[in-house]
């Protein structure tokens, strides 16, 4: 009677133990990574939906490391789309703070991810633009000089994408980077590299949404 009595308790306490160590593996386990949905989509081939979960991640994770990783996983979902010919029409958004140009989809996913440079004050407004005249190896005329392509004070690199605002009027331009050629040229409107520019040149169409922030 007693061993079986001690065998009951001990059984007991092992199984206590053992439930234990069940709750305590769960508690210690690493938490879910946000980007789960996005990679297990990833990883089935179905691209446009981890470009939108990425992408969604990106502009609502509260981590640094997370939206990193989320827009490197949108811009490489959307790499994949590219290669099917699943291009659709583009947009950019412009983040003047954080020095970024994100180019997005049609479905609003990011595709691609600038650095860019902002000029004098004046000349960087916010707001939401359109795409208008696009120019490539442009000539600059400022305070009524005439700077031509290559010139002293020309500071508009390769590639010039004109903004417009609401009311048609240009407001505000996207170009590449040219070394400052004088003291009197100035670095005006938003800068990106000669190659960013030039491929930012051919996915933004006349009419494309800029929005400016």
């Amino acid at each position: 009677m007693k061993t079986t009595v001690l065998r009951g308790i001990t059984l007991s306490i092992l199984t206590s133990l053992a439930l234990s160590a069940v709750h305590l593996s769960a508690q210690t386990a690493a938490p879910v990574s946000p980007l789960e949905p996005a990679k297990a989509a990833m990883e089935r081939k179905d691209y446009r939906t981890a470009a939108r979960e990425a992408t969604k991640i990106f502009f609502f994770s509260g981590s640094s490391d997370t939206a990193a990783e989320a827009l490197n996983l949108s811009i490489t979902a959307n790499a994949e789309l590219h290669k099917t010919g699943s291009d659709g029409s583009w947009s950019a958004e412009l983040d003047k703070t954080a020095g970024r140009l994100l180019v997005l989809t049609g479905e609003q996913t990011i595709s691609r991810c600038f650095s860019i440079q902002c000029g004098e004050e004046f000349s960087v407004p916010s707001g939401e633009f359109l795409v208008g005249a696009k120019l490539a190896y442009p000539n600059l005329e400022l305070n009524g000089v005439l700077h031509k392509r290559g010139s002293d004070g020309n500071t508009l690199g390769s590639r010039w994408i004109e903004l417009r605002d609401a009311d048609g009027i240009p407001a505000a331009g996207i170009h590449g980077e040219a070394p400052l050629a004088g003291d009197g040229a100035e670095q005006l409107f938003f800068r990106m590299k000669n190659s960013d520019v030039n491929e930012l040149f051919v996915l933004l169409k006349e009419g494309s949404r800029v929005l400016v922030r």
